[in-house]
C-alpha cells in the first residue's frame, strides 16, 4: 500500500515535518510513503495512492 505525503514548504519547516511523517508511515509493515512537494505531485500520484497526508505551512495564524 502506498501513502502520498504531500507538502508545501517555503522555509523548509513543513518539509522537515513531512520527512518525519514519511518515516512514521514507512515504519508500518507493508506501507510505502511517497514524499512529494506541491510542485512535483502528479495526478497519477493521487490516483495510485491509498491515502494522502497533506502538510501546509501557517503564516500569521492562517493557512497558506
Amino acid at each position: 500500500m502506498r501513502v502520498l505525503v504531500l507538502y508545501y514548504s517555503k522555509g523548509g519547516n513543513t518539509k522537515r515535518l513531512a520527512d518525519q511523517i514519511k518515516e512514521g508511515v514507512e515504519s508500518v509493515p507493508g506501507v510505502q510513503a511517497l514524499l512529494k512537494s506541491t510542485q512535483e505531485v502528479t495526478r497519477e500520484d493521487f490516483v495510485e495512492s491509498a491515502g494522502i497526508i497533506a502538510g501546509s505551512p501557517v503564516y500569521f495564524g492562517v493557512t497558506a
